[in-house]
């Protein structure tokens, strides 16, 4: 028995897909928070917790970024691995960084209700769905990004190999680190 695929139908499954992206992003870019936490505690060593927990009060990551950068200059100023570690923070905050397109997805895309007033029958709302998951139009007039689908996915995988980068350069600084 087959059934035809409704508007409605059709709707539901891009809402889905698209809330789906948006999770699984979020969870990636805790990837991002816990390494940029575990390089701070590198840098500063301690006690993990009180550092990991000082750390994380923070809510501010381009702050948490400085804070590492702080960190660096301190505990790398006389090794090679300062200006890297300047690189990878500036990778991370600048205006084409992955902090800015976590912003565009944390704080700009958002699923609503067409204009009061409009009639939105399934048919016309599926044809339109990518309108209504959206920023609206007060984001629009900010020059904010609409993002699809699939651009939540791209950023979602720049989180992952940001998150590795961090990693793999916190795995340099605890062997430079060791070696002194």
């Amino acid at each position: 028995m087959t059934t035809d695929t409704t508007p409605s139908d059709l709707l539901k499954a891009k809402i889905k897909e698209f809330y789906f992206a948006v999770g699984v992003a979020m969870v990636r870019w805790q990837d991002v928070q816990f390494e940029l936490t575990e390089l701070f505690y590198t840098l500063v060593g301690g006690d993990h917790a009180i550092v990991s927990a000082v750390f994380n009060t923070v809510p501010s990551f381009p702050t948490k970024v400085r804070m590492v950068k702080a960190a660096a200059l301190l505990r790398l100023a006389n090794t090679d691995l300062l200006k890297p570690c300047n690189d990878l923070c500036k990778c991370l905050n600048d205006d084409k960084g992955v902090q800015r397109k976590r912003n565009q997805i944390a704080h700009y895309m958002m699923y609503h209700d067409p204009p009061e007033g409009e009639n939105l029958d399934p048919k016309t709302f599926a044809d339109k769905y990518a309108f209504y998951l959206g920023p609206q139009m007060f984001d629009a007039q900010q020059r904010r990004t609409q993002l699809k689908t699939t651009d939540i996915e791209n950023r979602t995988k720049e989180f992952g190999e940001a998150a590795k980068r961090i990693r793999d350069f916190n795995a340099q600084v605890k062997a430079s680190l060791a070696a002194t």
